[in-house]
């Protein structure tokens, strides 16, 4: 089974989405934040994983069509 790699900016989106989430559950527990801006933060983080995954899937489909071609 041969492991592809991970587009550049495919990985800095996912980390981008990790990291968001991250702080949020953090700073979440040390301060007091209105469900709005620990809503907002979240779904960020949440939206910014999901570009990395269609820009992943985008990626394999381009990388497929060029070696059948």
């Amino acid at each position: 089974m041969k492991i592809k790699s991970i587009s550049k900016r495919a990985g800095m989106l996912l980390s981008a989405g990790l990291i968001v989430i991250v702080f949020a559950q953090v700073l979440t527990r040390y301060v007091l934040l209105p469900d709005f801006v620990r809503g907002a933060m979240m779904g960020v983080g949440i939206g910014l994983q999901i570009i990395a995954l269609i820009k992943l899937k985008q990626d394999r489909e381009n990388e497929s069509s060029t070696e059948n071609q």
